[in-house]
């Protein structure tokens, strides 16, 4: 007679398809937990994870076209005429076995005409 999975856990399928979300800070803080204890304790799934955060941060890197000077001056003056008000949330999420921490902040900002 074999075990049943516990219900809580994540297979590595499951884990890859959510890892975007995982890795956009978009799951719910259940979800999040899950998939951070299986990424902090499957080899595999930790690479994969490890790998598509650093594409993001080389593509991060490698998207800095500066804009015409003339353009920028144009939105930095109706930038200036705006109101500005922002949200930071900060979430952290710690798995019950204690290894595994998330902590994620969110800011939201908020332009309205002056």
């Amino acid at each position: 007679m074999t075990a049943s999975p516990c219900p809580d856990e994540v297979s590595c399928a499951e884990a890859r398809s959510l890892l975007e979300m995982f890795l956009d800070d978009e799951c719910d803080c259940g979800t999040t937990a899950r998939l951070a204890a299986h990424v902090a304790s499957c080899d595999h799934c930790s690479r994969i994870a490890d790998a598509e955060r650093h594409l993001r941060a080389i593509l991060r890197s490698s998207c800095v076209e500066q804009a015409p000077v003339e353009l920028r001056a144009r939105v930095l003056r109706r930038l200036s005429a705006l109101r500005v008000s922002s949200t930071t949330v900060t979430r952290t999420v710690v798995v019950d076995d204690g290894q595994a921490v998330v902590s994620s902040t969110v800011r939201s900002t908020r332009l309205e005409r002056g």
